[in-house]
């Protein structure tokens, strides 16, 4: 937290400019992380969780987490045009997230 203060002040940049992403598994890891991560958003800081799917599969506690962007891994979208398990997984977690207020980013889309 500290780092990302001195780097804001050193740059001028405001905190609503600036976006980090956690990983999933990071994000899930320990009460300490989320505690950094729920600072970051205080401070205005914009979160991204990344790698979404590959972890610990957070679907169902996403909405503890103080992040505003969750970034759905290639894992799963690569697949989205030959596979109906792949997009259904991709379709319900935009659902998901978008109910919660949170923006999607899709990994690996390239049509």
């Amino acid at each position: 937290m500290a780092s990302v203060n001195a780097l804001l002040t050193i740059s001028g940049l405001a905190p609503d400019c600036l976006q980090l992403e956690a990983t999933e598994s990071m994000a899930a890891q320990s009460e300490a992380v989320q505690g950094v991560l729920q600072q970051l958003k205080a401070r205005g800081v914009s979160l991204a969780l990344d790698d979404f799917g590959t972890g610990y599969s957070l679907l169902a506690g996403v909405h503890q987490l103080p992040v505003g962007v969750v970034k759905i891994d290639r894992l799963f979208t690569w697949q989205v045009d030959t596979s109906l398990h792949h997009r259904f997984l991709v379709r319900a977690t935009v659902m998901v997230a978008c109910r919660l207020g949170m923006s999607t980013v899709i990994g690996g889309m390239e049509t």
